[in-house]
């Protein structure tokens, strides 16, 4: 778990995003919570390298990654390939605009005190009563399991929506983050790089351009 404000910043002036680069890749099992930069907070983790990336997003959307959080999940989560799969499942929504972030502080309770191995699709929470168990995990400085109903509720009944991060780059980033220049070299390894990454300099148009990895 990493602070939540490391988050990237869209500048407006110069068209690209500035990344903090104090959040960090980590190893599976993880978990994150994240501010998505539109006044929204949600959780993602991983079991393993090998498994998808979950999102879980108590917001009624169409359980979409917006850009800074496509960001986000790249720089966290290491899995040495050309694009990162996400998996948002349909879980409890939240009645209101601003409970996101408790949503989010107690499916990672749940998560962490059952070692990743619970059905997150299935909990439901006590509405009710989540912010005022929240003020007492942070009042007592330990943190239990968030209070739940007996009765479940009917939910929508949705397969889990399953997104691509493609990742370019060295850096292993989405495309979004700048502008992108491709190696001429037909059998670059990573084809295609951000310009700010290579250092590139614009040159005479038609000119040939190899990645430092081809012009040695």
């Amino acid at each position: 778990m990493q602070d939540t404000l490391y988050v990237p910043n869209f500048d407006e002036n110069l068209g690209f995003w500035n990344l903090n680069d104090n959040l960090q890749k980590q190893s599976a099992p993880s978990a994150q919570i994240h501010y998505n930069g539109s006044h929204h907070w949600l959780m993602s983790y991983q079991i393993s390298e090998n498994e998808p990336v979950c999102i879980l997003d108590s917001l009624k959307s169409q359980r979409t990654l917006n850009n800074s959080l496509a960001i986000q999940l790249s720089q966290i989560y290491d899995n040495h390939k050309d694009s990162l799969k996400a998996l948002i499942p349909e879980i409890q929504r939240q009645e209101n605009s601003s409970d996101c972030g408790v949503f989010a502080v107690a499916y990672l309770t749940e998560l962490l005190m059952t070692n990743f191995t619970v059905d997150v699709s299935t909990i439901r929470f006590d509405i009710s009563k989540m912010r005022a168990h929240l003020y007492e995990c942070i009042s007592k400085c330990s943190f239990s399991a968030f209070p739940k109903i007996n009765k479940m509720p009917k939910m929508p009944c949705k397969d889990a929506r399953v997104q691509t991060v493609r990742l370019y780059c060295t850096r292993k980033l989405p495309d979004i983050v700048e502008d992108m220049v491709k190696c001429d070299n037909k059998k670059c390894r990573h084809k295609w790089y951000h310009k700010k990454c290579v250092g590139f300099v614009e040159t005479v148009r038609g000119k040939t351009w190899l990645c430092h990895f081809c012009s040695w």
